[in-house]
């Protein structure tokens, strides 16, 4: 039965107690006057009130209090019943219960209980009499608001209570919820802290470590309660950002940044220490910092030894490894031999340094050898259990647990290992082992690099000593005439250094503008004719003013883009010479004003005889004078002079003959003609002699013989004269070694010019009829389907374009070849080599070249390579396709072209030592043996061709094809039976 209470209708009736003061005993309700004073001034609200009484009376009661106070804002449902105010509670909001603990359903404390079940959230306040106050205090203490004494309460402080038990629980509600909110504030803030990647420490002001995440946890290697508690045993500043070591319990040293912050941790000032674990970046910047210091001992090193000891070091010492070797491949015994070793100073390694000395490696054999083999790095975890390892017991012996080798590599092969041992167990490190690996490649380089660089240095040295040492002058000039090379001898006329030379020009050190202005003007006209040029006369003043007579040879030096680039010049001295001829011209005036004179004196006197006696004897004295002149100009002359009987008995000889043979004059006058000239044949002397006459000289080529069996060719000028009444011979020899080696150049320059034409002729010749033939072919179709095309089917159109096509397609190939070839031939072709699949390659160009025949020929494929090979079985070749291609459709096209229709044609391809073999074999009409000679030259074409289209270029290309990649071609053929081509490509680096 449900009752609702309203004070609309209803009297006011007193309560029980009216004191505002009242204070109840232990137990009893306490009122504060203030809250009192304060809830009565509250907005007025209308409060939902469940009164469960099953005592009308009491309800009647409370209701007539609540109506005495004039408490409008209460709405007041009264049920008898526990289930009955479920229900209620179900089906309308309540604000407060005021609960009797003895109902029907429901007895004691029990009552309160199945109430907070079925309604936690709604305030109860219980309604007890005075016999039962204990009753209500242990209801309070399970959490009931309050309780009220039926006999003792009036209708104001029912009024408050229920304000007081209502307004106490929202505020219970509001704070259970604003606790529940900063749980899950906290519940965040300690999963972010616990699952954040850095460490995070917090520290009182003593340093005592009061909180520690999971990650710092992981970096101290230890859980919160070794920790917490604890000193922090590392100095940190608050501020600051710094680097630790920290040595886990299991030896691990990971290195972490810590950054310091001041905080308040539980009220009191704390320091929150970050902590990131920068171990990886550390280790990173270690191996890059390890790679810069072999970058710079390599750039820095003066010899290989060196740059291995300090490798070695560098390497070990960054890495922390105890111990490292260099083994190099000694090429003769295809073995590897200890070369360099380095161990810490506290490392005791006699044993293994010992075994490792007298040792070397196959390949394939320890660790060492197995990197040679496979050309990759190697890490040997635990070296005890090693299987593969002839140094073990001494490895074991001198404490060594861990080792990783790498190789040293050049562009084609492996020349070394570098190994490194640790006194530690390590785990393989992939990335270390890659870092090595470019390492061993970069050591290779260097190793390369050097070798060449010594190989320049001692050719440098050896091309210096060559032109230092030769009595020419020998000097490159710019464009600008500026010296870039001279030897000793330049520098000698200019009296300075080769270094001084170097940049400058003769204008710097030859004061005679005269000559300097010649000297510019020889060499502007030897680059402007693109022509080697001979200088035969051409004066220089020395340092010292003296004049020197040099003869010059000047050739251009052309850079592979047809620039001239520089001037070579040599210069050979002829001042001796030019000094005798001289001298030689002032005697023939001497004597000749000397013989006029003669003969007039002759003439006036002939009439005295002692006269006569007496010029005679002045002109004997004149001409013994003159004769030993003319004695003392032969031997400064710069022929070689020879007088000698009929015999061939030298009887004299001047100093340049001596010079130039190479003998002393005593040694050259014990001599005969027939010791010195090789051609000499007395048989042939004495009709030489035979035909000379006297004072009229004849010149004649030899070849003189040096005493040191070396030869040289002279041009010699015989004069026969009589001495003592005896015939004689006087000759005189020059060296005409530059002289014939100047002709040779001319005649060879001459022979290129004439290929040249001929090759220009034969263009021409066969790019005419090549042309004419398919042109002449175009225009008549042309004409045809012009004229009378509406007289033919679309069958017959169709054929006639099918010609034109044809036609067409034929110059575009000539056109193609010519193109191609003088690419080639200009340096001009782009060679770009990349993996391919020859075999697939070989057999779609096959396919191809059958379609294109019409299969008119059997044209059948073979390869020792096939698709079923794996790919770690099929070899690899790098080449330039394209090339490739021109070189094998020449060759395929050919072989069907000269072969008659029907017959077959056999294409090989065969692989051996790294190189590609191609084999092109046909049955046709075979190539003369006399002209299989000249098949690669540009237009060049077999005699036996006949009727048979082409132009001669396509071997031309084949040939220029093989040679960019650096292979060669062979040619078997026999007529009427059939030609083989055979080409050997090698795989190229792309």
């Amino acid at each position: 039965m449900k009752e609702t209470f309203g004070t609309e209708n209803k009297n006011p009736l007193q309560s029980s107690s009216n004191r505002p003061d009242i204070e109840h005993n232990a137990g009893k309700l306490r009122v504060d006057m203030h809250y009192y004073e304060t809830v009565d001034h509250l907005q007025p609200t209308v409060y939902k009130i469940v009164l469960v009484e099953d005592n009308p009376e009491d309800a009647h009661l409370v209701r007539e209090m609540l109506i005495d106070v004039g408490a409008e804002q209460f709405k007041v449902m009264h049920v008898k019943q526990l289930s009955e105010a479920f229900e209620h509670i179900t089906s309308d909001d309540c604000d407060l219960v005021l609960l009797d603990l003895s109902l029907p359903d429901g007895q004691s404390l029990d009552t309160l209980l199945q109430m907070q079940v079925f309604a936690p959230t709604i305030p109860i306040m219980v309604l007890t009499n005075l016999s039962d106050e204990h009753l209500a205090v242990q209801a309070v203490r399970q959490g009931a608001q309050d309780y009220l004494v039926k006999d003792e309460m009036d209708g104001k402080w029912l009024v408050r209570g229920m304000r007081y038990a209502i307004e106490r629980n929202r505020l219970r509600i509001n704070l259970e919820a604003r606790t529940q909110e900063l749980q899950h504030r906290e519940t965040n803030f300690y999963n972010m802290i616990a699952t954040n990647v850095d460490g995070m420490i917090i520290l009182d002001t003593q340093g005592v470590v009061r909180f520690i995440n999971p990650a710092a946890q992981a970096m101290f290697g230890c859980v919160a309660e070794e920790i917490l508690g604890e000193k922090f045993s590392y100095s940190l500043t608050p501020g600051k950002t710094r680097e630790l070591c920290i040595l886990r319990p299991n030896g691990d040293t990971p290195t972490v940044e810590v950054r310091v912050v001041e905080t308040t941790w539980e009220g009191s000032t704390a320091y929150l220490a970050s902590l990131r674990d920068i171990t990886a970046r550390k280790q990173a910047e270690e191996r890059q910092q390890m790679q810069f210091a072999v970058t710079r001992i390599l750039e820095t090193a003066g010899t290989l030894n060196a740059a291995y000891e300090q490798i070695l070091e560098a390497i070990a010492k960054a890495l922390g490894w105890v111990l490292g070797q260099v083994w190099l491949v000694d090429p003769n015994f295809q073995k590897l031999r200890l070369h360099s070793s380095w161990h810490q100073l506290s490392l005791s390694a006699t044993n293994f340094e010992d075994n490792s000395s007298k040792i070397t490696f196959l390949s394939g054999e320890g660790l060492p050898g197995y990197v040679w083999q496979h050309n990759q790095p190697a890490w040997i975890a635990d070296i005890s259990h090693a299987k593969n390892f002839p140094r073990l017991s001494a490895a074991v012996t001198d404490g060594l647990q861990t080792a990783l080798a790498f190789p040293i590599c050049n562009a084609t092969q492996v020349i070394g290992v570098i190994e490194f041992y640790s006194c530690d167990r390590r785990q393989p490190d992939e990335n270390l082992l890659q870092i090595m690996t470019d390492i061993g490649r970069q050591i290779g380089q260097f190793i390369e690099r050097k070798q060449a660089e010594a190989a320049l240095i001692a050719q440098e040295s050896f091309l210096r000593q060559v032109i230092d040492t030769s009595p020419n002058l020998i000097f490159v000039k710019d464009g600008q005439g500026k010296f870039t090379l001279a030897n000793q001898a330049v520098a000698n006329i200019y009296g300075t250094t080769i270094e001084n030379l170097i940049g400058k020009t003769d204008a710097d050190f030859n004061r005679k503008s005269q000559q300097v202005e010649q000297l510019i003007k020889s060499d502007l006209e030897s680059m402007a004719t693109l022509q080697k040029q001979i200088i035969f006369e051409e004066k220089i003043t020395d340092f010292t003013g003296k004049t020197h007579w040099f003869q010059t040879i000047q050739k251009p030096l052309i850079s592979p883009d047809s620039n001239i680039c520089q001037m070579l010049g040599i210069s050979a001295d002829i001042t001796e010479r030019k000094t005798a001829e001289i001298v030689l011209k002032k005697i023939n005036e001497q004597l000749k004003i000397r013989v006029d004179s003669r003969t007039s004196e002759l003439k006036l006197t002939n009439y005295k005889l002692k006269q006569e006696n007496i010029q005679r004897s002045r002109a004997e004295s004149a001409l013994r004078k003159s004769e030993e002149r003319f004695r003392q100009l032969l031997e400064q002359a710069g022929d070689a002079f020879f007088l000698h009987d009929p015999e061939g008995k030298l009887i004299t000889v001047n100093q340049r003959a001596c010079d130039s043979l190479g003998y002393t004059r005593e040694e050259l006058l014990n001599l005969t003609l027939a010791d010195v000239e090789i051609n000499f044949l007395s048989h042939k002397i004495a009709e030489k002699w035979q035909e000379m006459a006297f004072g009229i000289p004849i010149t004649l080529n030899g070849l003189h013989l040096r005493k040191d069996g070396t030869t040289f060719p002279v041009e010699v000028s015989l004069g026969k004269f009589e001495l003592d009444g005896q015939p004689h011979i006087l000759a005189l020899a020059r060296d005409i070694t530059e002289r014939q080696r100047a002709e040779l150049e001319i005649r060879n320059a001459l022979e290129k010019e004439k290929q040249l034409n001929e090759f220009k002729s034969n263009f021409i010749t066969i790019a005419s009829h090549e042309f004419r033939t398919p042109l002449t072919s175009i225009l008549a179709a042309a004409e045809v389907l012009e004229h009378y095309g509406y007289k033919y089917t679309e069958e017959k159109k169709l054929s006639y374009l099918h010609r034109i096509q044809s036609s067409v397609n034929h110059m575009t190939e000539l056109l193609n070849d010519v193109l191609i070839l003088a690419k080639v031939e200009a340096g001009k072709i782009e060679f770009k080599p990349h993996k391919i699949d020859l075999y697939q390659f070989c057999r779609e160009l096959t396919e191809e070249m059958a379609i294109t025949d019409k299969n008119q020929h059997k044209i059948i494929f073979i390869s020792n390579l096939n698709e079923s090979l794996s790919t770690l079985e099929a070899p690899s070749f790098c080449m330039d396709e394209k090339l490739l291609r021109h070189i094998l459709i020449n060759l395929l096209s050919n072989a069907i072209k000269y072969s008659p229709a029907g017959s077959t044609v056999r294409f090989e391809l065969d692989y051996q030592e790294e190189k590609a073999i191609f084999y092109v074999h046909d049955q046709g009409i075979g190539i003369p043996l006399e002209n299989q000679n000249l098949l690669f030259q540009s237009f060049y074409r077999a005699k036996n061709v006949g009727n048979i289209s082409g132009t001669g270029l396509g071997l031309a290309i084949v040939k220029n094809a093989i040679d960019l990649h650096g292979g060669s071609i062979n040619v078997k053929s026999d007529l009427g039976v059939g030609t083989t081509f055979t080409v050997v490509l090698p795989s190229i680096s792309p």
